[in-house]
């Protein structure tokens, strides 16, 4: 499944593995209709799975509402008690988690091993 709109500059394309569900992003996460589509598109995986794996290695720019909108999915997970992971983060966006020190806040892995590791702890 693969949700895009005409104008917007990101791309999502949605799969599952077992009980996991897979969202990878490319593009943009920036102010407007991007960010928005972003954290419609997690919110609605999370209503269908306890465990999301977010791929953001093609994401080619974020701004500071791409960075709340991971805030935005993160605490909605928390809420309802799921678990999000951030992997692999393009150049410039681990710089903005590192910036701003998300990166120790959310569940970040640089590696794609690491984050389905993480997953595995949580799962098991």
């Amino acid at each position: 499944m693969s949700f895009h709109l005409s104008e917007s500059k990101l791309r999502i394309a949605e799969s599952a593995e077992g009980s996991v569900g897979i969202l990878e992003c490319s593009g943009r996460i920036i102010f407007g209709r991007e960010a928005t589509e972003f954290v419609e598109h997690s919110r609605s995986a999370l209503s269908r799975y306890d465990v999301l794996f977010i791929q953001l290695r093609n994401v080619t720019h974020m701004d500071a509402r791409g960075l709340g909108a991971l805030v935005d999915v993160h605490r909605t997970a928390v809420v309802h008690d799921r678990t999000v992971v951030y992997a692999c983060p393009s150049s410039p966006v681990l710089q903005l988690l590192c910036l701003t020190n998300l990166h120790s806040v959310l569940s970040v892995h640089l590696s794609e091993a690491v984050a389905w590791r993480s997953l595995n702890e949580c799962v098991a």
